[in-house]
């Protein structure tokens, strides 16, 4: 009886024969309808890893003969890969899955949010680069893999699911790149605010900014110091409501 290969060695073999001639090693897949925060989700993913491998990584609508390994972001996408419709369930608005085992095309990898989740896919496109290597330590510094590093991770299977635990977050930076997204208006160049935004996506930082990349919440007002209005008082309190105080003081700072 013939041997079958599992899955990972599959995949692995393809790579290393992508790599070989003029295919490039990896295609990143979009759907035809995919929505403007998973198109750009699946621009930063090419874009970086054309970064990793010196040369440009196509963004196609299928995963056809000759277009190496499949990367397909946003659920179109990863449903077309043969991710099964369950794995994308629960995600809620900013959960995602990974996953490069049970698909039905071989070598491929699905990337994403749930259907119609603003955040998701953006969150599973930074979490699949980490996955192959990437980290992102301020706008103006990100380590890349090398080429060999990058095409040995993504030969390993992959596998992850996760959904951010608190609703609203917001590490203010300030004066991260010459420039603060927090100043109303903001300070900074143009180019500038515009890698602020990319590295708060890349975070999973959902409290910094509204961009085309995500359609993050819009901030409530309120801080340290003034939050206690959400709580019906009035814009000069600078003390609880003493009922909520003795009631529930863990909420407080």
């Amino acid at each position: 009886m013939a041997q079958v290969a599992p899955r990972a060695a599959v995949a692995a073999a393809a790579l290393l024969a992508a790599t070989a001639g003029d295919t490039p090693p990896f295609t990143v897949i979009l759907a035809p309808n995919a929505t403007a925060p998973e198109q750009y989700a699946a621009s930063e993913l090419a874009t970086q890893l054309g970064a990793a491998l010196g040369a440009a990584v196509p963004t196609l609508p299928r995963c056809a003969s000759g277009a190496g390994r499949c990367l397909g972001v946003g659920p179109g996408a990863a449903l077309a890969l043969g991710l099964a419709p369950t794995a994308l369930e629960g995600l809620g608005l900013e959960g995602y899955v990974i996953r490069s085992s049970n698909l039905t095309v071989p070598g491929a990898i699905a990337a994403s949010g749930g259907v119609g989740s603003p955040r998701g896919t953006l969150y599973a496109s930074s979490s699949l680069l980490r996955l192959l290597g990437w980290r992102f330590f301020a706008p103006d510094e990100t380590r890349v893999p090398s080429r060999p590093a990058l095409l040995a991770a993504a030969g390993k299977p992959l596998e992850q699911r996760g959904s951010p635990s608190l609703i609203w977050r917001s590490v203010e930076s300030r004066g991260t790149n010459g420039a603060d997204p927090y100043q109303t208006p903001p300070t900074g160049t143009a180019a500038q605010q515009a890698a602020n935004y990319a590295w708060a996506t890349r975070q999973r930082n959902n409290g910094c900014c509204d961009t085309a990349g995500g359609s993050f919440p819009v901030w409530a007002g309120g801080s340290a110091h003034t939050a206690y209005t959400l709580l019906g008082e009035p814009g000069t309190a600078r003390s609880p409501p003493l009922a909520l105080w003795n009631s529930h003081r863990e909420w407080f700072w």
